[in-house]
Parts: C-alpha cells; sequence; structure tokens
C-alpha cells in the first residue's frame, strides 16, 4: 500500500491505494499547525492497522508554490562571484544580494582569487540583518567548485543554510543557477518546517515505511534529498493534481 499526503495552504489531501485500487481517502483543513494537520489526515485513512501495510509514503505541497505566490519567501542572502565581462547589475536579485572578487575560467582556472575580507564583509552584513539563509554562486562552479565551498566554509557558522550553484545544475546557465539558488535559500524554512512536521507525525504514529517528495517533472527524491534543493518541490503540488 501506499500513502499519498499533498498538503496546501487551505486543504490537506491524503490517499491509501493498493496497487489501482483507492482504499481511502480523506480532505481535511489545513491549519498553522502543520504537524496537527498531517497528523489528523494520517489518522482518518490509517485505522485498522493500514499503516502496518505502508511500503511508501509519497507527499506533495503547494506551501513554498503559496509563498512565492503571496510574496512570503524568507529574507534571504547572495554571495555572487561574475568574474570579468557580466555587469553585476543583471544578477541583483534583493538588498542582500553582494558580488565578490574573484574568477575562474571555462576551463576551470583560478584566474583571479577570493578575498576573504569581502567574505567576511557579507557574512558582518548577514549577521546586522539577521539573515540565516542564503545562495552561493560562481561563474563557472560546474566547472571548478572551489569558491564556492571556500566562500561556504567562512559563512557557515552562522548561517543555516547555503545554496550551491553548483549543486543546482551542472548546467553552464548562469542566471538561472544565480535564480534556483535564490529560491532554495528563499524557501528552505518552509519547507523544512514541513518536513520536519511530516517525520513528527509518522514517527507518534509508529510508520516506518520510506518517504519520498514529488517533484514537478512528476518524478520523486527523497525527504531528506529534497532538504538540499528544494526549490525542486515549489511546483510539486500542481505535479501532484
Amino acid at each position: 500500500m501506499i500513502l499519498g499526503l499533498d498538503m496546501g495552504g487551505t486543504h490537506t489531501d491524503v490517499v491509501v491505494i493498493d496497487g489501482k485500487n483507492v482504499i481511502k481517502e480523506e480532505k481535511i483543513l489545513t491549519s498553522d499547525d502543520l504537524l496537527s494537520s498531517i497528523l489528523e489526515a494520517i489518522e482518518k485513512v490509517c485505522s485498522g492497522g493500514i499503516e502496518k501495510k505502508l511500503k511508501r509514503i509519497v507527499l506533495s505541497t503547494t506551501l513554498t508554490t503559496n509563498a512565492i505566490v503571496q510574496n512570503k519567501l524568507e529574507n534571504a542572502g547572495m554571495i555572487i562571484e561574475t568574474g570579468p565581462g557580466l555587469s553585476e547589475k543583471y544578477f541583483k536579485l534583493n538588498d542582500n544580494t553582494h558580488f565578490i572578487s574573484g574568477s575562474i575560467d571555462h576551463r576551470g582556472q583560478v584566474v583571479n582569487s577570493l578575498r576573504e575580507a569581502e567574505i567576511k564583509d557579507n557574512k558582518a552584513q548577514f549577521k546586522n540583518k539577521g539573515i540565516k539563509y542564503t545562495g552561493i554562486v560562481t561563474k563557472f562552479s560546474t566547472r571548478n567548485d572551489e569558491h564556492e565551498k571556500r566562500i561556504k566554509n567562512s559563512i557557515q557558522d552562522y548561517v543555516e543554510y547555503c545554496a550551491l550553484g553548483h549543486k543546482v545544475s551542472g548546467n553552464l546557465n548562469f542566471p538561472r543557477r544565480i535564480n534556483t539558488a535564490f529560491l532554495n535559500a528563499s524557501v528552505y524554512k518552509i519547507h523544512k518546517k514541513f518536513v520536519d512536521s511530516v517525520k513528527d507525525a509518522l514517527k507518534l504514529r509508529n510508520i516506518v515505511a520510506p518517504v519520498y517528495m514529488l517533484k514537478a517533472d512528476g518524478g520523486t527524491i527523497k525527504i531528506e534529498e529534497s532538504l538540499e534543493n528544494p526549490a525542486q518541490t515549489i511546483t510539486s503540488g500542481p505535479a501532484a493534481s
């Protein structure tokens, strides 16, 4: 049996299927207390020992989608290394976007080294504004991720989550990696609250089946992996629908 749960800002839908047969399905109102909503949904479809027969749990959500549409994203920071040839004005996403010196060429060779003083200054500004989530993207990090990793190491004792450009994609599309890293940082807190609530609910119900998140392309990833790139879940709800 498989349990599917789709949590939206208004309603939470849950279903249990066995093969191609729908065993139980319910729709409840989503409250601000995500844990209680998830528990209520699971309890409505898992009577009679069904939880012991579950082989897989698949989740989707529109919580991150709603946050974008309603402009309720976390105040995220960005550290970007553009290198030569690109104007910074095209990549400024918000007032917390910082551009640093240094560059790596298309072959992955370091052309200009990082300046630690600049990174420390960015970190100080994040602290001053209380920014805990940030994206770090350098132009050719898909060829050499050294600078992204060094920047992360310099600030990770303060920030709670860093979205690295080379972890987003192996493609060279610099603007897309910047925007995706920014979305990862912006929705991380919202998505982590959802993931933690799911884990707590399953633990309280003694459900030990593996848990997956639905992606926008209809594929799934393990729930722990969804925390690495939470932007993948932004359209999981519409994909489920």
